[in-house]
């Protein structure tokens, strides 16, 4: 009973996010792919095979990160007894959800993460610097403030924190089940950085302030014309192209050997896909960066060229749209 209570629910978040994914798929090829496998999800949940399904909503959520993707994922880890992922999962989709959540979805959330408390571990890091990395095992869950407990297995675990211009700070945490262990962290900078109270640009400690090279006299000739922007864009050209290629090759290559081996394995498939979008957008890349690079060159000389007395001349730029020419 409780198999098709669950289930039902991932049929319900899939029809919210199939209409949001149709209305993008059509403008944005990556959010089509995106949809795709997470119907394919939504089947496999269907024919009860929940591995896939968990593999095909982590596809989806990579291409295009719709946070209702988050409650699916959540559901199947829970299914498959990965207790910590699950609760995480639910937790970063209330975060996602924010102020767009329901009363409603809001208690549901916290029913599961009450059923999920007695068979995790969780810690609790609150640090006294904002924008300082959390690392636990290994895994980055967040920088601070995470604004949440992080789920973990039963029993040890190494916490450690860092930030630019401060001493990490590490611990070693034993966490038993249902219990939370609070870390608190304080940062302490190093020796010679900026103070809290110093003035912007000045050293805490003078004798420790970098020399800075002395500035020259002359200003070197800089060349006019369109030749550095021209030679960019064919190194990002060349560049583009050259990994589309091998992503190419490789995606060709998976392919085969998922063929091969009967379609059966399913990182071969998340692989492939994987890299044949990337391909498609590398490709899109050199294609867009050798048109601009041609214009580039052709106009060069009358980028350069005086006007004419009564003329208006002809102006040349770089927009994040492409190219945009004025006269």
């Amino acid at each position: 009973m409780r198999r098709w209570s669950w289930l039902t629910l991932v049929l319900v978040v899939s029809t919210t996010v199939a209409a949001k994914g149709e209305e993008s798929s059509t403008a944005d090829p990556q959010a089509g792919a995106a949809l795709a496998l997470f119907r394919q999800g939504v089947d496999a949940v269907q024919r009860d095979d929940i591995e896939w399904a968990l593999r095909a909503f982590r596809a989806s959520y990579r291409l295009n990160p719709v946070g209702d993707v988050l409650y699916n994922i959540a559901t199947c880890e829970q299914a498959l007894s990965n207790y910590p992922a699950a609760a995480n999962a639910f937790q970063e989709y209330a975060v996602t959800k924010g102020d767009a959540m329901t009363e409603e979805d809001r208690v549901e959330i916290e029913a599961l993460l009450a059923e999920l408390t007695p068979r995790i571990g969780r810690i609790n890091v609150d640090c006294d610097q904002q924008g300082a990395t959390v690392w636990i095992d290994g895994t980055v869950p967040g920088t601070t403030p995470l604004g949440r407990w992080l789920a973990v297995e039963p029993g040890r675990h190494v916490v450690f924190v860092e930030k630019p211009g401060f001493i990490p700070s590490t611990a070693n945490i034993e966490v038993a089940a249902g219990a939370q262990h609070d870390f608190a962290v304080t940062l302490e900078r190093l020796p010679g950085m900026t103070s809290p109270d110093s003035a912007p640009g000045e050293v805490a400690d003078p004798d420790l302030a970098p020399t800075r090279p002395a500035v020259p006299t002359e200003t070197p000739a800089v060349s006019s014309g369109l030749e550095p922007w021209f030679w960019t864009m064919v190194g990002l050209t060349g560049a583009a192209a050259a990994t589309a290629f091998v992503t190419g090759g490789l995606a060709v290559k998976y392919r085969d050997d998922f063929e091969a081996g009967g379609r059966s394995d399913t990182d071969l498939y998340d692989t492939t896909l994987t890299l044949r979008v990337t391909t498609d957008a590398l490709i899109g890349v050199a294609a867009a960066t050798a048109v601009t690079a041609l214009l580039l060159f052709l106009l060069d000389d009358d980028v350069e060229a005086e006007p004419d007395a009564g003329d208006t001349p002809l102006e040349l730029g770089l927009a994040p749209m492409g190219l945009v020419l004025g006269w």
